[in-house]
């Protein structure tokens, strides 16, 4: 394992942080390691942007749902 792949999979580096070391690296890996370490951000930017979709959705629905709540309670938000 690089030490990007080390570093990342600790949590000592994060997935913009490792993928520009992985720019600075990639000419002196092997094209098979440096496939691996592509595939190994990919999945962890797919995974960042899904639970950013999920905590979007889930602050607009306690929003919607203190809107309901104060609408039922007669207040008026201003």
């Amino acid at each position: 394992m690089c030490l990007i792949c080390v570093d990342f999979q600790r949590q000592r580096m994060t997935v913009f942080e490792a993928r520009r070391a992985f720019g600075e690296m990639i000419v002196a890996m092997d094209p098979e390691h440096a496939k691996e370490v592509q595939e190994m951000l990919d999945k962890a930017e797919r995974e960042q942007e899904e639970q950013r979709a999920a905590g979007a959705s889930s602050a607009s629905a306690s929003v919607a749902a203190v809107d309901a709540a104060s609408s039922s309670a007669g207040v008026v938000n201003t």
